[in-house]
C-alpha cells in the first residue's frame, strides 16, 4: 500500500562551539518528500530551542493547513492522511503534570501507517514520562529520549515504527 520514500533532507544544526550549552540552542529540522497512493507531496518540522528562536513550523506541500497548526509549549502531535492532509493535531504541555499521559492515548489512537510529524517548543521535558517516549519511539523516534531542558526536537515517522527523519 505505501510506495517508494524518498528522503530529502534531515538537518540538525548544533552551536559553533560544538557543544550545545545547557539550554540546548541548536535547531533541528526533519523534512521527507513522500510518494503515496494519492500522490507525492512534501512535509517538515522545523524546531529551534528555546533561546534560538523559540520556533516550531509544520509543512506540507499537501495542505496549506499544516502550516496553521496551532503550537504551544511542549509537543506538538500532527498525524496526516494518505494524500497529505492534515489528519489530526494537538498540543501536549509536557512541562506539566498530566500532558504526557494525554499525548500517550492520542498517539495510541493513531491508525498503524499514518504519517506523523512531532516537534517541541519552549520546554517540552520536564515532565515527559517514558510512556509518552514510548508512544513517539512508536512511530520510529529514536532521539526523544535525548531532548534536554527548553531544547529543539523534531521528528517525521509512520505509527508502526517506521523513522523517516529525526
Amino acid at each position: 500500500m505505501w510506495a517508494k520514500i524518498a528522503f530529502v533532507a534531515c538537518l540538525v544544526t548544533a552551536c559553533t562551539l560544538g557543544q550545545p550549552p545547557p539550554h540546548s540552542w541548536h535547531n533541528e529540522e526533519a523534512g521527507v518528500n513522500l510518494r503515496r497512493l494519492a500522490g507525492t507531496y512534501n512535509v517538515s518540522v522545523r524546531s529551534s530551542g528555546y533561546d534560538s528562536d523559540n520556533l516550531l513550523e509544520f509543512f506540507s506541500s499537501a495542505d496549506t493547513a499544516v502550516a496553521s497548526v496551532p503550537v504551544s509549549r511542549g509537543l506538538t502531535v500532527v498525524a496526516l492522511r494518505s494524500d497529505g492532509m492534515l489528519g489530526a493535531s494537538q498540543v501536549f504541555d509536557t512541562h506539566e503534570v498530566g500532558g504526557s499521559d494525554d499525548l500517550v492515548a492520542f498517539v495510541h489512537n493513531i491508525r498503524v501507517g499514518t504519517t506523523v510529524l512531532v516537534g517541541a517548543l519552549d520546554e517540552a521535558q520536564a515532565n515527559l514520562t517514558q510512556g509518552a517516549k514510548d508512544a513517539i519511539a512508536s512511530c520510529g523516534a529514536a532521539s526523544i529520549t535525548g531532548l534536554a531542558y527548553r531544547g529543539s526536537y523534531a521528528f517525521i515517522g509512520e505509527k508502526g515504527g517506521t523513522l523517516l527523519a529525526e
